[in-house]
């Protein structure tokens, strides 16, 4: 959301003109979102087209660390497989993205459809950056990520972050979940762009933000002149 129309600080539900895109609007509220902003997104929609951001950071919440039994599973998207690793079906990361917030994006979709917006989109999020190494010194900076660290009785300097090519195939498998979700309401996808993914789909570092999973400003611009491209 902040890469795409900027980190506009905000204590109450608010919507924002996006400066340099007339009739573009940015609903803002605090996080998480409470219930009210999904009211407030209906009642100033009526008529317009939606394009929601929802989540995206599943598969670091979840997954970034590498657990104590590291696991892998078969993906189309990337064919290589750590076959020392436990081998999961992708079934139990699917339930594992639903109850992290999947679910809940259903039950929006399903909502909004049911009211007078114009149409709905879900956009595609940032994928992941690939070096691990890279990774690691970033995570400093990042007081959440240094708490589950000390949680897991883990050292900054030792802790093992999950393989680049795991957390590429989680990502991949949450697209393909936040397109599912879309278009069982009916709407449309709006997938991260190819220019913004290296040749093995990760981000490109001069698209990185200055911390181990968003994406920045440059990122955000190319994706949102893709939105409104698609939304026409």
């Amino acid at each position: 959301m902040c890469a795409l129309v900027g980190d506009l600080a905000t204590t109450e539900t608010a919507l924002h003109a996006v400066a340099d895109f007339p009739n573009v609007f940015a609903l803002h509220a605090p996080w998480p979102r409470a219930d009210d902003y999904w009211e407030q997104l209906k009642a100033k929609s009526a008529g317009t087209r939606i394009a929601l951001v929802w989540g995206g950071n599943e598969h670091n919440l979840n997954y970034f660390f590498q657990s104590r039994q590291p696991f892998d599973f078969v993906s189309r998207h990337v064919s290589s497989l750590a076959y020392s690793f436990n081998i999961i079906p992708r079934r139990k990361v699917r339930e594992r993205f639903n109850t992290s917030g999947l679910d809940k994006l259903r039950s929006v979709l399903a909502d909004l459809a049911k009211s007078s917006v114009g149409s709905i989109s879900v956009i595609g999020t940032p994928p992941p950056k690939k070096d691990n190494e890279q990774l690691r010194k970033i995570l400093i900076n990042e007081p959440v990520f240094l708490e589950w660290i000390k949680f897991m009785g883990e050292d900054l300097d030792t802790v093992k972050i999950t393989p680049p090519h795991v957390r590429l195939k989680l990502w991949y498998l949450l697209q393909e979940m936040l397109e599912e979700s879309a278009h069982e309401v009916g709407g449309k996808f709006i997938p991260v762009l190819a220019e913004a993914q290296d040749e093995a789909g990760y981000l490109r570092p001069e698209y990185w933000y200055h911390d181990v999973t968003h994406a920045n400003r440059l990122y955000g611009g190319l994706m949102l002149r893709r939105v409104i491209e698609e939304l026409g």
